[in-house]
């Protein structure tokens, strides 16, 4: 299946870059990023191969599942943890309390078949946490984005540096739109008593909403990441 190496390599990019600018600082923020994207990538690349087929029927994809699931677990710990840093240095109690509240979550999926239901209680619970995650991240980026952008327009601040800010927002706002949306979906089944058998009945048109809205996300943070010159120089223009 070419999604899932695709997605790791997607987002292993920004994990590089980003470890490589933080080389020689040892406690640097931008480790948690780099961290945050290499175990996306890793979570997301494992997950999708397991629900190739759209069941969890075989003792690999079982374990590709689970593997997934942990990987994204700690990715949404690094990004509680870098958005604590960088945004709001005094909610220390608030990046605790998700991280506690992530892997609690986490020990509860074998113990109600959250490894091979997708509609298990412990799912449930993972995804409504890292939908509160990247909503958190997006919220903060996107109210200092207004900030940054008044202040550039009055001359006292970095128009690029602004619009990194707006494509932090908008590329968390994606993902965390997916983990919503499948949300919705896993409460849906369930109140009209569909079992996971029919997941792939739904997976097709899953996958075309997820993937709509990742592609999004992979060029905001293409342009976060590695702006290309051309379109630094357009957003630097005064307007």
């Amino acid at each position: 299946m070419w999604i899932a190496p695709l997605v790791f390599a997607l987002l292993a990019a920004p994990a590089f870059r980003v470890w490589r600018a933080s080389a020689g600082r040892r406690d640097a923020p931008e480790r948690s990023v780099a961290a945050f994207f290499a175990l996306s990538g890793l979570g997301f690349a494992l997950r999708f191969q397991a629900l190739n087929d759209g069941r969890l029927d075989t003792t690999l994809e079982i374990a590709l599942n689970s593997a997934g699931h942990v990987a994204l677990s700690l990715a949404s710990i690094a990004l509680l943890s870098f958005t604590q840093r960088i945004f709001r240095p005094t909610a220390r109690a608030a990046m605790w309390g998700g991280s506690a509240l992530s892997l609690a979550a986490l020990a509860l999926l074998p113990l109600d078949g959250g490894a091979t239901r997708e509609d298990a209680d412990s799912l449930l619970a993972l995804n409504a946490l890292r939908a509160l995650v990247f909503s958190w991240s997006f919220l903060e980026a996107f109210l200092y984005w207004r900030q940054m952008r008044r202040r550039a327009a009055l001359g006292l601040g970095d128009h690029v540096v602004a619009n990194r800010f707006l494509l932090w927002s908008i590329w968390s706002a994606g993902l965390a739109l997916c983990f919503v949306f499948v949300l919705g979906m896993r409460i849906a089944g369930r109140a009209i008593g569909a079992d996971s058998a029919l997941l792939p009945t739904y997976m097709p048109m899953i996958r075309v909403v997820l993937g709509a809205v990742v592609l999004a996300s992979f060029v905001a943070i293409c342009l976060c990441f590695f702006p290309p010159a051309r379109y630094r120089a357009w957003i630097a223009r005064p307007a």
